[in-house]
């Protein structure tokens, strides 16, 4: 997604760390306004106002995880309390969210046993080197298949032509043989 467009000019790092360290500006009394006046008449005022208090927290818990892993100097202090600051953190996040993208994933079970491993200071240029990386593979698998006119299509083909595939490219169990209808959909044969 082009956040740029998504949130109408240019949306990057900085924009969000603004947003982050300073997250009660983001859901100020005209915010909640708006969500309460648009929201549906079984949803009760009181829901979206804590929501928005516990997207608010959740984001400053999320600028204390990253503002520890991004400093260049942090104290023995710091580093001993970085676990607990991820704990919360993953604990908020799940809390409000119910989910743990690969990101999250990424940040609460590997980010503190690197930060703790490698020299003080250096975690923040791992994080700048990883998230560039990740960037970049993003844009190379986006521009890879931009020009596909119905991925969900392509996608569909792929799966069915592996599983036709010889046995050696399959998981073992499956059936050795497949069918693909004109409709893309796959029939296996037994």
């Amino acid at each position: 997604m082009d956040r740029g467009k998504a949130f109408g000019g240019k949306f990057d790092g900085k924009d969000a760390r603004k947003v982050m360290e300073k997250p009660g500006t983001m859901f100020d009394e005209g915010l909640r306004a708006i969500l309460i006046n648009g929201k549906r008449n079984t949803i009760e005022d009181t829901y979206i106002t804590d929501l928005c208090d516990d997207a608010t927290v959740l984001m400053g818990d999320w600028n204390d995880f990253f503002s520890l892993l991004q400093q260049e100097h942090p104290t023995e202090a710091e580093r001993g309390s970085a676990q607990q600051v991820a704990d919360k953190v993953m604990e908020a996040h799940y809390n409000l969210l119910g989910n743990k993208t690969p990101k999250v994933h990424i940040a609460g079970a590997h980010a503190i046993e690197h930060y703790l491993r490698h020299r003080p200071g250096l975690m923040r240029l791992l994080v700048e080197h990883w998230v560039e990386q990740n960037h970049q593979e993003s844009s190379k698998i986006e521009n890879r298949f931009k020009r596909v006119p119905d991925l969900e299509a392509r996608a569909n083909f792929t799966a069915a032509a592996r599983r036709a595939a010889p046995t050696t490219l399959r998981c073992k169990g499956e059936s050795a043989t497949s069918e693909v209808t004109p409709a893309g959909d796959n029939t296996r044969s037994h």
